[in-house]
């Protein structure tokens, strides 16, 4: 008999709307557990050696860094160089070994790197090369101390980027 369908479904249909209404009321059964692991936290210094150096005319650098990309250049005055926005600016002099954009350390997927700017001497990171004209410019740090040189190996500016991981 269709009348008795009807009602049926009508019924079936009254019945649904109460279960949801009911669970709304009831609010969350249970709460969902975060099954994702924590992500390690890291710690990241910046470290020059220009007292060990005994190289007294630039200001000494231990810096915490905290956001990224973290930009490093040459501390440029002119005011023609409205493009110039370093968070670490070097005190230079001629002839110049750091570039006004010479390199960034950066933080992807739990990977930090380090990327030369296009600077004219480029950057040497635990030994390698990073420069426009090798065509690598940009380098994985690893865990631990990572040895950075902006210019040539001659360079005053050396530092020492300490990467440490930190349990979650």
């Amino acid at each position: 008999n269709r009348r008795g369908d009807g009602n049926e479904q009508e019924g079936a249909h009254r019945s649904v709307e109460s279960l949801i209404a009911g669970a709304l009321a009831a609010g969350p059964q249970h709460k969902s557990e975060d099954h994702s692991i924590p992500e390690p936290t890291f710690s990241v210094t910046l470290k020059s050696h220009y007292q060990e150096q005994g190289n007294f005319h630039y200001h000494a650098v231990d810096a915490e860094i905290e956001h990224f990309p973290f930009l490093i250049g040459r501390h440029v005055t002119d005011s023609m160089a409205p493009f110039v926005s370093n968070d670490l600016q070097l005190v230079d002099h001629a002839p110049y070994s750091v570039s006004k954009n010479h390199c960034s350390i950066e933080h992807h997927f739990e990977r930090f790197l380090l990327r030369d700017r296009g600077s004219t001497l480029g950057t040497i990171v635990n030994g390698e090369l990073l420069s426009v004209r090798t065509g690598h410019l940009v380098v994985e740090l690893r865990e631990g101390e990572n040895e950075i040189v902006l210019g040539s190996p001659e360079s005053p500016h050396k530092f020492s980027l300490i990467l440490e991981k930190h349990p979650a």
